[in-house]
C-alpha cells in the first residue's frame, strides 16, 4: 500500500519456533523487504579479529570450544533499593535477579486495564508480560537468551557451519516457589557436535562444543575458549581476546595462562604465536587488521544498525532475494539476515528439546532450509502462533 517495502530489524531470538522463522523469511521475500535479526557478534570487530586468527591457522587444529555465561543471583533482594512503591498482590523478588524485576504500582496500574490486549499477544497476565524471560513459551530460557549468542560465535569460528547433534542437561535446582519461581531451567549444560574442516572425507573429524549457563556462580567471565593443538584463544565479555601458546616439548615451560603472547610471521610467511606482547579489543593489530586506540570496545550494536541502514539505501525490491547460478544472493544482504538468524534459533531451541527429553538430537539439513516444511521436534511443543 505504501508503494515501497517496509524493512525490519528485529531482536533475537528470531521467533518462538522455527515454523515462525520460516514464515518470516517467506513474508520478507514476498514483500521484497529486508529482514535482519540482532545477533550483534556478526558485526563485532573483536570477533572479526578472533576469527581472523583462527582462520590463519595460529591455533592449529581445533578440536574443542568451551563457551559459558555464568551469573550469580543468590543475593537477597532489598525492597528499599526500589524508589517507587511496589505493587500489591503480585510476587516480588526474593533474590536480586535481572530476569525477575520488581513490579511497581505505577507499572501495574498502567497495565491493569489492558488484560484483553495481553491475552491477544500471548501473555497470561501483567506479571507474565514484565517477566517474560522466565517462561519457556515467551523467552526460550537460557539457551535462547544467552546461549544463542555464544553458539552463534562458535559457528562463526568454525566457518559458519551447522552442528551435527546436541545433547544436554537442564535443571531448575535453585529458584522455586516463593523464590523467583519460573518455568525455565536455571542451570543448563549442552554438548554440541560440529563438523571439522575435513568432516566431508572423515566422519571422525568432529569438533565438540560445550556450553554452560548457571545462575549461582559468576566466577568466570562470559565468553568462548577455542582450543587448538598449537594454542588457545579466549574471548571474554565481548571486550578482550587473549592468546596462549601450547608448550612445545623440550622447550622452556611457561604457565599456560601466565604467558602474554602476540601474533607474528615466521620465516615461511606463516603466522605463529610468540611471547612478549598481548592484544585486546581496543588497541590491537593482528594479521593486517587493526582497531583504533582508545575508547570503549564496540560490541557490534552500532555497526549492526549502520549495516542495516546501508542495505536499505542500496536495496532493490524488484531484485529482492534472487540468487545467481552459484546460489549466492545477487544483492547485498545484512550479515544476519533471516536464514542466518533462523540457524541460531534452531541451535538454541533444539538444545532445549534435547535437555527436556534427555535425548541426543541430530540436526537435519531440511530444518535450515527456509523453503522446506520440515522443522525440529522442538516445534511440536512450541507456543501457538499469535497475530
Amino acid at each position: 500500500d505504501r508503494g515501497k517495502p517496509i524493512h525490519v530489524l528485529t531482536e533475537k531470538l528470531m521467533a518462538w519456533n522455527i515454523r515462525q522463522c520460516k514464515q518470516m523469511i517467506r513474508t520478507a521475500k514476498e514483500c521484497g523487504s529486508i529482514l535482519s535479526v540482532g545477533h550483534q557478534r556478526h558485526y563485532s570487530m573483536l570477533y572479526a579479529h578472533a576469527t581472523e586468527v583462527i582462520n590463519a591457522g595460529v591455533l592449529g587444529d581445533i578440536r574443542h570450544i568451551r563457551a559459558l555465561w555464568h551469573r550469580n543471583f543468590s543475593w537477597p533482594f532489598d525492597p528499599k533499593s526500589v524508589k517507587d512503591e511496589l505493587a500489591k498482590g503480585v510476587p516480588q523478588p526474593y533474590y536480586r535477579d535481572g530476569w525477575f524485576p520488581p513490579i511497581t504500582r505505577l507499572d501495574y496500574d498502567a497495565l491493569a486495564d489492558k488484560k484483553d490486549m495481553l491475552k491477544k499477544y500471548g501473555y497470561d497476565d501483567i506479571e507474565h508480560l514484565i517477566r517474560w524471560r522466565l517462561y519457556q513459551a515467551t523467552g526460550g530460557g537460557l539457551m535462547a537468551e544467552l546461549g544463542s549468542h555464544q553458539l552463534d560465535a562458535c559457528s562463526i569460528f568454525l566457518g559458519h557451519v551447522h552442528p551435527l547433534a546436541v545433547s544436554g542437561v537442564g535443571v531448575r535446582s535453585f529458584f522455586g516457589p516463593g523464590r523467583n519461581d519460573r518455568d525455565i531451567d536455571d542451570h543448563v549444560f549442552a554438548t554440541y557436535e560440529f563438523p571439522g574442516k575435513n568432516y566431508a572425507k572423515d566422519k571422525n573429524d568432529v569438533v565438540v562444543v560445550t556450553y554452560s549457563s548457571i545462575s549461582t556462580n559468576g566466577f568466570e567471565n562470559y565468553g568462548e575458549c577455542v582450543m587448538g593443538d598449537r594454542g588457545t584463544l579466549i574471548v571474554e565479555k565481548e571486550e578482550a581476546v587473549m592468546l596462549y601458546p601450547e608448550n612445545e616439548p623440550g622447550k622452556v615451560k611457561t604457565p599456560p595462562r601466565g604467558t602474554e603472547v602476540g601474533v607474528s610471521v615466521a620465516g615461511k610467511g606463516e603466522p605463529v604465536l610468540e611471547s612478549g606482547s598481548t592484544w585486546g579489543g581496543p588497541s590491537a593489530t593482528v594479521t593486517g587488521t587493526s582497531v583504533g586506540p582508545g575508547g570503549p570496545v564496540s560490541r557490534g550494536y552500532r555497526e549492526e544498525m549502520e549495516d542495516f541502514a546501508y542495505c536499505v539505501r542500496l536495496w532493490d525490491p524488484k531484485l529482492g532475494y534472487a540468487k545467481d547460478s552459484d546460489g549466492k544472493y545477487k544483492q547485498r544482504l545484512t550479515r544476519c539476515h533471516g536464514e542466518v538468524a533462523m540457524a541460531d534459533a534452531i541451535v538454541a531451541l533444539t538444545a532445549n528439546h534435547a535437555m527436556h527429553t534427555h535425548q541426543r538430537v541430530e540436526f537435519k539439513d531440511a530444518w535450515f532450509d527456509p523453503d522446506s516444511p520440515e522443522v525440529p521436534p522442538s516445534d511440536q511443543k512450541a507456543k501457538v502462533e499469535v497475530a
